[in-house]
């Protein structure tokens, strides 16, 4: 073993064509490109989703909250059938104020209870920053507990209004239901063939807090 540096030959790789539905290219420059709310290559049909908000703020606060995110979640559905996703939209959710000593128990109880009145495709776990800390709670009791998948939110990406934003969390809804959002052409990845290739590339990061690190794939 030595702690003097290697030299390891790499390439630069032209980026290859990434294409949605009806084989349209992304503007790809950088290694980077806008969803922008394409059309996917394989939509779901998402029949019913729900949500969960988990907020422990005053209650004299939670009305002007509540009215926040139905516009919110409302304009997500709109841009998920531009997507091509089918929806009517979302069917009701609930908002958890929880108390200090019993977050798991009214997290769990919240969750069971939309199972067993609207049994939903998918639900939204929206989180406020004074609650990030339950989310694996949440998402426990969604993917293991009950059977249904789940993606998680902050609600700062809900209330932005941001096209983009709402464009990435279709991605991961119609990923997480089977769908399939594009496809890299066959001919753009030959040079897999050339021999052995580690690709490096920026991780995603939904929560703008977390660094945008370097990851290998």
């Amino acid at each position: 073993m030595s702690l003097d540096p290697v030299t390891v030959y790499s390439r630069v790789l032209t980026a290859p064509r990434v294409l949605y539905a009806r084989e349209t290219p992304a503007r790809v420059a950088q290694g980077m490109w806008s969803v922008d709310a394409s059309r996917l290559m394989k939509p779901v049909a998402l029949r019913s989703w729900s949500w969960i908000y988990i907020d422990p703020s005053r209650m004299d606060s939670l009305g002007k909250r509540a009215k926040t995110l139905t516009k919110s979640l409302h304009q997500l559905s709109t841009v998920l059938r531009r997507m091509g996703i089918f929806t009517h939209g979302c069917i009701p959710g609930r908002i958890i104020r929880f108390s200090k000593k019993h977050p798991k128990t009214q997290i769990e109880d919240a969750i069971s209870s939309l199972q067993a009145k609207y049994r939903p495709s998918i639900i939204l776990v929206i989180l406020s920053t004074r609650a990030n800390r339950l989310g694996n709670i949440a998402r426990l009791a969604c993917d293991v507990t009950h059977g249904m998948p789940a993606i998680e939110v902050t609600d700062e990406w809900l209330a932005n209004a941001d096209q983009e934003r709402y464009a990435r969390i279709g991605l991961r809804m119609n990923l997480k239901l089977g769908g399939e959002n594009h496809v890299v052409g066959a001919s753009d990845l030959d040079f897999f063939a050339c021999g052995k290739t580690m690709t490096m590339g920026s991780r995603l990061s939904l929560h703008d807090q977390r660094p945008k690190d370097i990851s290998t794939l």
